[in-house]
C-alpha cells in the first residue's frame, strides 16, 4: 500500500481478497478494489465465484482478469498468481516483498 502510496497510483486494483478493505480504507478514492469482505452483500454471485477462480489460480484464472478493467493486482507473494501471470507481458512486476507483489499493467504510470 505504501507503495502505491509513494508512486501516486491510481485505478482499478485486483486484490487479494484479505486485503480489499484495507486497500480500500488506505486508498479510495484514487484506488477502487475488484473485491472485498462486503463480497456477499454488494458484488453478484457470479462475480465472486470468477474471482475466487482467479485468486485461486484455478482453470479458469483468466476469466475475471480479461472480462473485467484492472490496473493493478496485489496478490501474496506465495500465491501461484505470479508464475500465470507471466505469461501475460503486460503485467508488470512493480513491487515485491517476503508477504505481497503488486503487477501493474503497462497502460497506466506513476503521476
Amino acid at each position: 500500500i505504501q507503495y502505491i502510496k509513494n508512486e501516486r497510483l491510481a485505478g482499478n486494483l485486483l486484490p487479494e481478497f484479505d486485503w480489499g478493505e484495507l486497500v480500500l480504507f488506505s486508498l479510495s478514492p484514487e484506488v477502487r478494489v475488484a473485491m472485498d469482505g462486503r463480497y456477499e452483500t454488494i458484488y453478484p454471485n457470479d462475480v465472486c465465484l470468477e474471482y475466487f477462480d482467479f485468486i485461486n489460480g484455478r482453470k479458469k484464472w483468466r476469466h475475471f482478469l480479461e472480462k473485467y478493467d484492472h490496473d493493478m493486482i496485489l496478490i501474496r507473494a506465495s500465491s501461484i498468481l505470479p508464475l500465470l501471470l507471466k505469461k501475460y507481458p503486460d503485467w508488470q512486476l512493480a513491487y515485491s516483498d517476503n508477504v505481497c507483489m503488486l503487477f501493474v499493467h503497462s497502460s497506466i504510470e506513476a503521476k
